[in-house]
């Protein structure tokens, strides 16, 4: 019994699961504390900044992730320090990319961006970007290694530090948002550290990449980023519409993030396992075993599929209870928000793992 117990521990399923699922938790502690910490305009202001950074992030490391996770699995130790290195050396010239597009746009247009809700995210995302590199390379790296206990450490690490430090506030300080960005910053910082000085975001290899294994990411990745703009793009552009409208504002945002935080959670289960199963289809599919490819495909998609139809008929049902307790009686009247939620959790699965 003690042996099963320790296998079933040891397993990458349960890892990735523990991986996700512990840092869900500490991230939706942290995000219900956040929520009672800050005015709701202010809330509003950090939620903008966090889904413009995650969508940045998303373009940043979405034509990379994918591709080192499906080419490393299979790569000898030559090949794969050189696919290692050119995921670094593309991903640090994307962010130098963006970082210079976000500051020409902050200068050009400084009095529209102060009178937005965006300001938060144009005056700090060029540190912010440049600091989490060497956390989120790392990321993908340990994912194509299929070493989810690191990745766990290292998460634990960023969103556990982060999540002491609003506890602390809330009960002792009650700081603004201001001191909220540096507390990330410094928690980002900890973390990027941590995974250079281990070289787990692979920094030391950025000089053996080589044009045709930057070549192999690029062209593969092409296609995948494709797929993870269209999908986060939907999930995104609703916040940014709100935070852009001069009649809803931060207010609506602030409003719209709480039973989007819900469907976030909805989530977590799909994550965990499409963690486990990408580098195994990988695999599968480099060695030509189309059937077996297949066959992972149906078993996670379909059995998810039915695992989360209980969870969302009860979400539906009591939508206003969850919410209340996620953010508060101010937020009960966004239960239907969250019921239509429901209904597109249905699809997660399938979008997830096509």
């Amino acid at each position: 019994m003690a042996s099963r117990l320790s296998k079933i521990l040891k397993s990458h399923n349960f890892l990735s699961l523990a991986n996700n699922g512990l840092v869900a938790v500490l991230g939706f502690f942290s995000f219900v504390i956040l929520v009672r910490s800050l005015p709701t305009d202010e809330f509003g202001e950090w939620v903008l900044f966090i889904t413009t950074l995650n969508f940045l992030d998303m373009l940043r490391f979405g034509i990379t992730r994918t591709a080192i996770v499906r080419f490393l699995s299979g790569a000898g130790e030559k090949e794969g320090k050189e696919l290692i290195g050119s995921n670094y050396a593309i991903n640090f010239s994307t962010t130098l990319l963006l970082i210079i597009i976000v500051v020409i746009t902050n200068l050009l247009f400084p009095e529209e961006i102060k009178n937005s809700g965006f300001s938060l995210f144009f005056d700090w995302f060029p540190l912010v970007a440049l600091i989490n590199l060497p956390f989120n390379n790392s990321l993908s790296v340990l994912q194509a290694k299929i070493r989810f206990d690191y990745i766990l450490v290292i998460r634990l690490i960023n969103v556990g530090s982060f999540m002491t430090f609003l506890i602390v506030n809330y009960f002792f300080y009650q700081a603004g948002i201001m001191v909220i960005m540096a507390a990330y910053i410094i928690t980002n910082t900890l973390t990027s550290l941590i995974s250079a000085s281990l070289n787990w975001d692979g920094i030391r290899y950025i000089f053996h990449a080589k044009k045709r294994t930057n070549k192999i990411i690029l062209d593969f990745g092409k296609y995948t980023s494709g797929t993870l703009i269209g999908s986060n793009l939907l999930k995104s552009a609703d916040t940014f519409i709100l935070g852009l409208s001069p009649f809803i504002g931060v207010t609506g945002v602030a409003l719209y993030s709480v039973p989007l935080k819900l469907t976030e959670i909805l989530e977590i289960p799909v994550r965990s396992l499409a963690m486990t199963a990408f580098p195994i289809m990988s695999k599968a599919s480099i060695e030509g075993n189309k059937d077996l490819v297949k066959k992972i495909y149906y078993q996670y998609a379909g059995g998810l599929t039915y695992m989360l139809l209980p969870v969302l008929v009860f979400s539906f049902i009591f939508a206003e209870e969850f919410v209340t307790i996620l953010g508060g009686p101010d937020y009960k009247e966004t239960a239907s928000v969250f019921r239509i939620f429901c209904i597109y959790g249905l699809l997660i699965p399938l979008d997830r793992f096509t």
